[in-house]
C-alpha cells in the first residue's frame, strides 16, 4: 500500500531520559513532603505516611516511565498509545507500592492514599509537561511546512 503524495510521514521521538525520570519522582517527593507537613499541622497519628505515600507513587512512576522505553526513537503518532498504556502501569504499580508500604509499615492508610493519589495526579501532569516540551517543536515545524506546502 503506498501512501499519497500530500501525506508526509511523521518524524521519530525520542524522550529525553533525565526528565523523562527525575521530574515526576521529584514531583511525586514535593507531594509528599506537603502532605507530610499537613499530616503534621493536622495532628495524624503518623504523618510518616504521608511520606510513605509519595514514595510508593515514585516507584510506581519510575518503573512504567522506564517500561515504556522512552529512548527508543519512535512516530510521534505511536507516542499517545504508549504513554496512556504507561499510565495504567504507573496507576497498577502505584496501588500495589502503596499497598506494600502499608503492610510493611503497618503506617495508618488515610494518608498514605490521599498522598499517593495526590502524586500521582501532579506526577501525570509532569509527565505531560514534559512530552509537550518535546513534541511541540515537532508539531510548530510539521504546521510550517505543511502551511508552505499549502500555499
Amino acid at each position: 500500500m503506498t501512501t499519497p503524495a500530500s501525506t508526509t510521514p511523521l518524524p521519530d521521538l525520542k524522550l529525553p531520559l533525565l526528565p523523562w525520570l527525575l521530574a515526576p519522582a521529584f514531583a511525586c517527593g514535593v507531594v509528599g513532603a506537603i502532605g507530610f507537613g499537613i499530616a503534621h499541622a493536622l495532628s495524624a497519628q503518623e504523618p510518616i505516611a504521608a511520606l510513605y505515600g509519595g514514595a510508593s507513587t515514585a516507584v510506581g512512576v519510575l518503573i512504567a516511565s522506564m517500561a515504556i522505553l522512552p529512548w527508543i526513537p519512535r512516530p510521534l503518532n505511536h507516542w499517545g498509545n504508549l504513554l496512556l498504556g504507561g499510565q495504567l502501569l504507573a496507576f497498577m504499580l502505584t496501588i500495589g507500592a502503596g499497598v506494600v508500604a502499608w503492610k510493611g509499615t503497618g503506617v495508618e492508610p488515610t494518608p498514605l492514599g490521599l498522598t499517593g493519589a495526590a502524586a500521582f495526579l501532579v506526577s501525570m501532569l509532569v509527565q505531560a509537561s514534559v512530552f509537550h516540551s518535546v513534541a511541540r517543536p515537532i508539531e510548530l515545524e510539521l504546521q510550517r511546512a505543511s502551511s508552505k506546502t499549502d500555499s
